[in-house]
């Protein structure tokens, strides 16, 4: 917010600093607060599960959010097949975690509890 405001005229910076009401300003942080939770999670969880699997369910977790909050804050309808291809890719990443969990890496010494922990991460 400060770093745009730099770079626009002083008419411009006025009208947008009237507008700054709460509700713009939680629009307008949120978005930017969640990435950073995210990824700050998604690299502590590196310590305890294998990358690609990290990143997997980071983006899918990304996508549900980003669905939802679609949904719930610019009230934007979703169809029956975006839900369903949603559910499926949750389903898939869920499907390729639990067999991490259960199934011996090869090459990579997490034990069990290290990749449930790191996928709950």
């Amino acid at each position: 917010f400060c770093a745009l405001g730099a770079s626009l005229s002083r008419a411009n910076r006025s009208a947008l600093w009237h507008r700054a009401t709460p509700r713009f300003l939680l629009l307008l942080l949120f978005p930017a607060a969640m990435d950073v939770v995210i990824t700050g999670l998604s690299s502590l969880a590196l310590a305890f599960a294998d990358p690609s699997l990290v990143t997997m369910t980071k983006t899918t977790t990304q996508l549900l959010f980003l669905a939802l909050a679609t949904r719930l804050v610019l009230k934007k309808a979703t169809s029956m097949a975006q839900w369903i291809c949603l559910i499926a890719a949750a389903a898939g990443v869920s499907f390729c975690g639990l067999t991490t969990v259960f199934k011996a890496s090869t090459g990579v010494h997490h034990t069990a509890a290290d990749q449930a922990l790191g996928l709950l991460l």
